[in-house]
């Protein structure tokens, strides 16, 4: 998360607290994201608890790998295939992680 915030991405997660924050958070959110600090990751992360955007986050990414696993089966198999299909594996042990 930090990384990205670093680089001016907004993920999802934190689109999604936006949405659901409360005005004075909302107002908090986008300071922190307009006057990004490394040391400012726990505060976003504690917004991104509090408006519970990990789980549906991780649905989401869930339901994009699950479709890009049917698309890459639907491939003869290949090398390329295999390593793509490995990658998908990593984000989701990756996204699992998000959570942590």
């Amino acid at each position: 998360m930090g990384t990205d915030l670093a680089k001016g991405k907004l993920t999802w997660p934190l689109l999604l607290a936006w949405e659901r924050a409360s005005a004075a958070d909302r107002a908090r959110l986008e300071s922190l994201v307009r006057d990004w600090q490394p040391a400012w990751v726990a505060d976003v992360g504690e917004l991104l608890v509090r408006y519970e955007t990990l789980r549906p986050s991780q649905e989401i990414i869930g339901q994009y790998l699950d479709r890009g696993r049917q698309v890459l089966r639907s491939l003869p198999e290949s090398g390329g295939r295999d390593g793509l299909l490995g990658l998908t594996e990593y984000l989701a042990r990756q996204t699992a992680l998000l959570a942590e």
